[in-house]
């Protein structure tokens, strides 16, 4: 199963083991991602006879990165008896690289980001992953991230589920407002609250929010 910030997919074996795939690349963004409230898609459905093969990054990857995925990869077991989740964020989005709060605002990727994608599919192409279906959410830069890892991987067929569940966590009104703006009104701990925590509620969005969700056919 592979999860997008979004995006996620089943296998069909009845017993099922899951392994999360983790990253630090020292982008902090890479598709391979560990799961998140943002996490863009899920790729589920790597039965037994879906095989894992060692293979090595190709010399045009960056050291650093060849490193990584030759560790994250080539330690990968594939389970016997199971079938295994693959979770991936979506690439990095415009408002990600102007550091701004998102939420459910439909912001598109980045050229970067759209090379990130294609990255991750190209990479779980070359090791030999096959999914069954895949789950994402409603927002663009989910979506498109799991187009361009289909196509990349050659899997344009696989089912593919989307729902409003699967968007990232919803920041009320600072959704459009820049991190280093939610820092100045109101200190590096509440912005770090809105960002990080699990208890602190967002502010309430009104209705003349220039992004008002209210307004979004959608969700209505």
């Amino acid at each position: 199963m592979m999860m997008f910030q979004g995006t996620c997919i089943f296998g069909r074996a009845a017993a099922v083991r899951r392994q999360v795939l983790r990253s630090s690349l020292s982008s902090g963004r890479s598709p391979l991602g560990t799961f998140s409230l943002e996490t863009t898609a899920v790729l589920s459905a790597l039965s037994p006879r879906h095989r894992h093969h060692h293979h090595q990054p190709t010399k045009t990857t960056s050291p650093r990165r060849r490193r990584f995925y030759t560790s994250l990869l080539n330690g990968y077991d594939p389970p016997e008896n199971g079938s295994l989740l693959v979770l991936l964020r979506h690439g990095e989005s415009e408002w990600n690289a102007a550091k701004r709060f998102t939420g459910w605002v439909d912001v598109d990727l980045s050229e970067r980001g759209r090379e990130e994608a294609i990255h991750a599919g190209l990479m779980l192409k070359r090791h030999g992953f096959e999914f069954d279906e895949a789950h994402t959410s409603l927002l663009k830069r989910a979506v498109r991230t799991l187009w361009s890892v289909l196509h990349s991987c050659d899997q344009h067929w696989i089912e593919v589920k989307r729902t409003w569940r699967l968007n990232e966590r919803h920041y009320g009104a600072l959704q459009g407002m820049s991190k280093a703006e939610v820092k100045r009104q109101m200190g590096d701990e509440l912005l770090q609250r809105f960002r990080r925590g699990f208890e602190q509620e967002p502010i309430a969005m009104s209705e003349d929010h220039p992004f008002w969700t209210g307004r979004d056919s959608r969700y209505k």
